[in-house]
């Protein structure tokens, strides 16, 4: 059985809250808000909107992985 490391856990769920991030940026149509509530850069909210692909959070959380 393969072991989840620590780094990978913290990875998925970066990856998670970014599309969470993503999903409620483009939502609301406000990246600016988007960014101060998740409390992290208007560049990178912009960033990770332009990578998004559009599917649904369980699928997308691959393309929003850093790169």
């Amino acid at each position: 059985m393969a072991r989840i490391t620590q780094r990978e856990k913290k990875r998925k769920q970066e990856a998670q809250n970014r599309a969470k991030a993503v999903e409620y940026a483009l939502k609301h149509g406000n990246k600016s808000e988007a960014a101060r509530l998740y409390l992290v850069s208007l560049a990178s909210i912009k960033r990770w909107c332009k990578r998004y692909d559009g599917i649904p959070k369980a699928r997308s959380v691959c393309c929003l992985i850093n790169r």
